[in-house]
């Protein structure tokens, strides 16, 4: 918080509302600010090239550790995942849909999978 009152960030005394009680209009704002804030930290602390520390801070699940976050995964483990619930989505049958399931659990936590599974608006 400090870094924001010294920056003279006007936001960040308003508080936010829940992630799932936002409508999608309020999230896109949500992500465009927190996309500002985390820029003009990574260029204070890495000047010379804050493009390559945001490469290897996506790539570390670093970050979603020190959050206790067990929903951080590796960027193409999410696309993956993404993949993966849109398959379970469409499919019909109940053996496919524990087939895919099945494939999720290999890739993350039982706790993992059940929130991502609710931001994915599973049936």
């Amino acid at each position: 918080m400090l870094f924001l009152k010294n920056a003279k960030y006007k936001h960040w005394e308003k508080p936010w509302l829940e992630w799932a009680q936002a409508s999608e209009r309020t999230r896109r704002r949500y992500v465009q600010k927190s996309s500002e804030i985390i820029s003009s930290v990574l260029k204070v602390v890495y000047p010379e090239d804050p493009a390559q520390l945001w490469t290897e801070l996506q790539t570390s699940t670093t970050v979603g550790k020190m959050l206790d976050a067990d929903t951080a995964f590796h960027p193409s483990d999410r696309n993956y995942l993404e993949a993966l619930a849109e398959a379970y989505k469409n499919s019909k049958a109940w053996d496919t849909r524990r087939q895919v399931l099945s494939v999720m659990a290999g890739i993350a936590s039982y706790k993992a999978i059940a929130t991502f599974r609710s931001f994915s608006s599973w049936p």
